[in-house]
């Protein structure tokens, strides 16, 4: 429905007088009745008037009466599912219209004293932002239901944030940002703990400043000195940053409501995927700890077999050797410059080698090529750990450079003087497994893993870990890919191709492993441990991805259930030849996933909501709840208090944090 013909329509039918006036209860069932014999999803046609209605109002000067009247009693009354669609015409739209206007003096909505825009905060902060915006000269345009910038705008949004950074200054941005964030630094997990704030209707949320953004940006432009007076920086750097919360708005994803996660529809999981994934990017960042990072390294570096290759005619035992002195003499909070001569006694190197470390490793340019808008793959996504400036190196706060490093020296295995090497890098993943089967272990928990097949030799394959507990049993399938640059931007074929290769082929490769062991009754593992029998215990089985670095908000069991949901609903295909042939591997797993899941359906015992199972979590994740660990029984404690209570932050540590006050 176009808004302004609703407007008309509106318009039309209050210049009547209609005799009979109706309750109005009266009014809704009428109302539900003319749209299910019709087979017309009324609510549908009323998402896009909401926004339109408002944002008009507010840029264009448009009144909201009575028109949000009309609107505010059909949206109510259209609380009910119809399936069939139905092109609805004028004259539909005329008879709904006026059963709303024989019922407006029983309804609150039509009183003069009620507050439309009380309860559409999102739209009303997306419509103010838009104003904002405006005034400085952003054009918008408008596709179908939605508000874009325009393309000829990009130029004059570059223009303003390269004023505003020249002025304020690159190590400014960044210092005044951390301090900044350093008001919600958790101690404990050494990071800053950025999540969701949502509301179920009675607190009022307000859009979020673009941490990740600004960070990024300021690395960016880092050799820029600032104009401006220490005492006038800070006044720019806050209406700097304003600017790019009203950019970010614009973009609609941050949620401002707990439902936007659980109620999606299925044709937005592409949008719903999208607005994640962005949230992660521009509004938080990635973080790491750095006690998890060393640990890791520490790991890495005593089972590869082949420590004396080089990259870049530098041995990996001497990389991961600064890598990790790079990781502990970051600071917590602050920049700090690294010194050469000290770094160089601590690791144990040549001032040669060091350099070479810095310079082709951990110091390429971060983020040259970022301009708008921030989407464009073009972002580094995972920031360098080293920073040139004025011929001094800093780092970033510990959590960031933590991360930074870990990626940048695993990459050496694998992709020595950038060169992939198939071979080498597929021993990662198992390094990971057998370090990840060992933290287990030292936590006093019994692991399994192996090669299976099943009694009848029919269904084969092998399991990372396999934990079976007096509450559940656990099975882990890790995957080490991250998503792409591509991906983390947002493309959606590139997003669903990389959740394909990732997520949706351990979740199958579960569901396997779970047939294998509800149809048995035991699951046979063999492994260069030797053989283990295991007996289905009768308890719930728990399916859990694993994944190298977190995932963000993909990885909270609430969106990931949406995930897998909205999935099993959907088909993935293109056109395009070339983007087709890349969701082939999405199709396939997501084929033998639901082709398991049917079959498991009767042999459960449990009668428990779909996927409620299923779990998406990092090796950082499973670290943080093993240090709380020192037997199974007490895993089953730590794993299943982070699975029954959310605070909708859609961020596991911000979870665990809360969920710790409460023990203590």
């Amino acid at each position: 429905m176009d808004v302004q013909n609703f407007r008309d329509l509106c318009d039309e039918v209050s210049s009547n007088q209609y005799d009979s006036c109706i309750s109005t209860n009266e009014c809704y069932e009428r109302i539900k009745e003319y749209c299910a014999g019709k087979g017309w999803n009324i609510r549908k046609d009323c998402v896009s008037l909401r926004k339109h209605l408002i944002f008009e109002h507010i840029n264009s000067s448009k009144e909201i009466r009575p028109y949000f009247d009309f609107f505010s009693i059909v949206w109510d009354a259209s609380n009910f599912e119809v399936k069939s669609k139905f092109n609805a015409t004028n004259e539909d739209w005329l008879n709904v219209l006026k059963l709303c206007w024989q019922a407006r003096e029983s309804s609150h909505y039509f009183h003069s004293t009620y507050d439309h825009l009380g309860l559409s905060n999102k739209l009303v902060d997306f419509s103010y932002a838009w104003k904002k915006l405006i005034l400085r000269g952003v054009k918008y345009s408008r596709v179908k239901d939605d508000y874009y910038i325009s393309e000829e705008s990009f130029g004059v949004i570059e223009e303003i944030i390269d004023d505003y950074i020249s002025r304020v200054g690159g190590v400014r941005c960044l210092d005044f940002t951390f301090r900044m964030l350093s008001g919600i630094y958790d101690t404990n997990q050494e990071r800053y703990l950025l999540y969701r704030k949502t509301t179920q209707g009675m607190d009022v949320i307000e859009p979020e400043y673009p941490w990740g953004y600004i960070i990024a940006l300021s690395v960016k432009n880092v050799e820029k000195k600032g104009r401006d007076s220490s005492v006038v920086a800070i006044e720019t750097y806050k209406s700097f940053i304003e600017f790019l919360k009203d950019i970010v708005t614009t973009f609609e994803i941050q949620p401002y409501v707990v439902w936007e996660s659980i109620y999606v529809d299925p044709e937005r999981i592409i949008h719903f995927l999208q607005e994640n994934v962005l949230y992660d990017n521009l509004i938080s960042f990635f973080q790491f700890k750095s006690v998890y990072a060393l640990e890791i390294l520490d790991y890495l570096s005593q089972c590869h077999d082949d420590m004396s290759a080089t990259s870049y005619g530098v041995s990996l035992k001497k990389i991961f050797s600064v890598a990790k002195q790079l990781i502990i003499s970051s600071d917590n909070l602050n920049l700090k410059e690294i010194h050469p001569l000290e770094l160089k006694e601590n690791a144990r190197v040549s001032m040669r080698n060091l350099l070479i470390c810095i310079n082709k490793i951990f110091k390429p340019d971060s983020n040259q090529k970022l301009s708008f808008p921030p989407s464009s793959e073009q972002i580094d996504h995972v920031l360098k750990p080293v920073v040139e400036l004025n011929g001094r190196e800093i780092i970033l706060p510990s959590c960031i450079t933590s991360l930074a490093i870990l990626n940048a020296t695993i990459k050496q295995i694998s992709f020595p003087n950038n060169k992939f090497n198939n071979a080498i890098d597929s021993k990662i993943g198992k390094y990971l497994e057998r370090f990840l089967i060992e933290r287990f272990e030292n936590s006093g928990i019994k692991v399994y893993s192996g090669d299976f097949i099943s009694l009848d030799r029919k269904t084969s394959g092998d399991c990372d870990l396999f934990i079976a507990s007096p509450k559940a049993n656990y099975i882990f399938e890790l995957k080490k890919k991250s998503l792409t640059r591509k991906a983390m931007s947002g493309e959606d074929f590139s997003l669903i191709r990389d959740l394909g290769d990732s997520v949706m082929r351990s979740q199958s490769q579960c569901a396997k492993i779970e047939y294998v062991l509800l149809t048995d009754n035991q699951l046979t593992l063999k492994d260069d441990r030797g053989e283990h029998l295991i007996k289905y215990n009768g308890m719930p089985v728990q399916k859990i991805s694993v994944s190298l670095n977190d995932f963000g908000a993909l990885q909270d069991k609430t969106v990931f259930n949406t995930i897998l949901r909205l999935s099993t609903q959907t088909v993935f295909s293109s056109t395009d030849p070339v983007i087709d042939l890349s969701l082939v591997n999405w199709r396939k797993y997501l084929k033998i996933f639901m082709d398991y899941n049917s079959l498991l359906e009767p042999l459960r015992n449990d009668n428990v909501p779909a996927f409620i199972d299923n779990s998406f979590m990092s090796l950082p994740q499973l670290m943080t709840i093993l240090d709380g660990c020192c037997n199974v029984e007490s895993f089953d404690k730590e794993y299943g208090f982070s699975r029954t209570i959310s605070y909708s932050t859609r961020d596991f540590y911000k979870e665990y944090s809360e969920k710790r006050k409460l023990l203590n």
